[in-house]
């Protein structure tokens, strides 16, 4: 089955529930401390749609995007996979090629956003076949499919740490139409994008408090977030070789990891009480001449 499939994901989902619900209300007290109404604010899309108090505004914005559970994400052989921020994708407020419309985001409970006819997973995720070949969503599948046989889409949690579209607002285009806003880690202001992650920290912290699997985190910047709320929990980071001897911890380069396609060296998350849990950071899906080659160790790594 494709990621667009909605039997590959759990309809139920108490920490979805609280994100869909209570993520509008911490958006409204980022905006306050981060006004978004002016070209070239930065912060979360979902409170620049319109202006004030009307619905996808500062003051009533839209919900954050729930995270993808697969069904069979509560196994030991599970993997959670974690992006840094949503980029932009509701139509007239981006040029993606893949988007949903601001009515069909603005519709009821966290599923019927997800798995509605013209829903998140139709819409933005899609199938992965034809002109879907090189989104970021097909990304992901194929560094999972390959090599080996068919991967169980049903064993993933697909999330970001800021749920948040975060993106540096823009001007209307010449047409009168599109408002372009500008997403991807390179608009990053940390000093904003970290109170987003902290805003999203309690859920990520009880996501991953009952997580058995593996970690792949996409990108340098998602590495540093979880540096980032691991230290907020007190929650301990070690780095060790492909023996799994400990070594000192990597510069802030995903290569770092790898080499020539297999896994250099992995990171191991102490939870206290709790089984610790193993992480590898991967280049982004959205990094120039990304190809499947430099992870190509991945699938046997989580594989286990």
């Amino acid at each position: 089955m494709p990621l667009c499939d909605p039997a590959n994901w759990k309809i139920a989902d108490e920490i979805n529930n609280s994100i869909w619900s209570e993520s509008p209300g911490r958006q409204v007290a980022l905006a306050a401390q981060f006004p978004v109404g002016h070209v070239g604010a930065i912060g979360g899309q979902q409170a620049m749609f319109a202006e004030g108090g009307q619905p996808g505004g500062p003051l009533d914005p839209l919900p954050w995007v729930p995270d993808l559970v697969g069904k069979k994400s509560g196994r030991k052989d599970a993997v959670m996979i974690i992006g840094s921020a949503y980029a932009p994708f509701v139509t007239g407020f981006t040029r993606r090629a893949r988007r949903m419309s601001l009515p069909d985001y603005n519709i009821g409970t966290w599923w019927e956003f997800l798995s509605g006819d013209a829903g998140f997973l139709q819409e933005v995720v899609g199938d992965g076949n034809g002109a879907d070949e090189h989104n970021y969503y097909s990304k992901i599948a194929t560094m999972f499919n390959m090599p080996g046989p068919a991967f169980d889409l049903e064993r993933i949690i697909l999330t970001d740490w800021c749920r948040a579209s975060f993106v540096k607002r823009v001007a209307v285009a010449a047409d009168g139409v599109i408002r372009p806003d500008h997403g991807g880690d390179g608009i990053c202001t940390w000093r904003v994008f970290k109170e987003y992650l902290l805003g999203n920290c309690a859920w990520h912290k009880r996501r991953l408090g009952k997580f058995n699997g593996r970690i792949v985190l996409l990108g340098n910047l998602s590495h540093r977030c979880l540096q980032t709320a691991c230290e907020a929990w007190g929650w301990i980071i070690t780095y060790h070789n492909a023996g799994g001897a400990e070594v000192q911890p990597p510069p802030a380069t995903i290569g770092a990891f790898w080499n020539d396609g297999q896994i250099l060296r992995f990171g191991r998350i102490a939870r206290r009480k709790n089984t610790p849990l193993e992480f590898v950071a991967v280049w982004h899906p959205s990094a120039h001449g990304w190809n499947v080659e430099w992870v190509e160790g991945l699938r046997d790594w989580v594989d286990i």
